[in-house]
Parts: C-alpha cells; sequence; structure tokens
C-alpha cells in the first residue's frame, strides 16, 4: 500500500474464499478502473480489508481492500465514503486529491 501513497491505519479483515462476482458487479467493478478481478473468477483468494488513514472530505476514513491468490497480491482497491460509485482504483490517489475526494 506504501508503494502507492496510502498509509494504513489498522487491518479490519482476512478472508478466504472463491471468488464469484455477477457479471452487472463485475462491470461496475471495470468501469471503476478495477479489471483484475475478472482475470481470477472461481479461484481462492483471499482479500485483506484496511483502515486508511486517509480521509474524505467530511473526515471519514478510507478503507483498502487487496487480494492475494497463493501469497501474490494480484490487485487491490479503495473504498471511498459517500460517494458514486463508491470504489476507485489504489493509482488514483493524486486525481481524488485534486478533485478534492480526500484529504
Amino acid at each position: 500500500m506504501s508503494n502507492k501513497g496510502w498509509e494504513i491505519k489498522n487491518l479490519l479483515e482476512v478472508e478466504t474464499y472463491i471468488l464469484n462476482i455477477p457479471d452487472e458487479m463485475l462491470r461496475n467493478y471495470e468501469a471503476s478502473g478495477i479489471t483484475f478481478l475478472s482475470e481470477h473468477l472461481g479461484e481462492e483468494v483471499t482479500h485483506h480489508s484496511y483502515d486508511l488513514r486517509e480521509e474524505n472530505a467530511e473526515g471519514k476514513s478510507l478503507k483498502a481492500v487487496v487480494f492475494e491468490v497463493e501469497g501474490e497480491v494480484i490487485g487491490g482497491y479503495g473504498v471511498l465514503p459517500n460517494w458514486d460509485p463508491g470504489i476507485f482504483n489504489l493509482d488514483d490517489k493524486e486525481r481524488l486529491i485534486n478533485e478534492q475526494m480526500i484529504k
């Protein structure tokens, strides 16, 4: 996470499961630049959910979800409260700051 400029506040959850996402949800992820999920459908993944130190304009913490397959990170995304679509590519920190979505 730090290699993308994000600071982790704390780990919220770790969960392992077979990745199965309905097509409509997958399209929503892909529209937000989250494209790695479709490559791993049907595989066992482990997701790690984190609270980040960064906050939205209202002062609420952002969250990050990072996925692993067989111990290798395959991708992740951020969750921005009170924003539509609500998820963002973790590479978009600078854009979110410039658009005053986060501080």
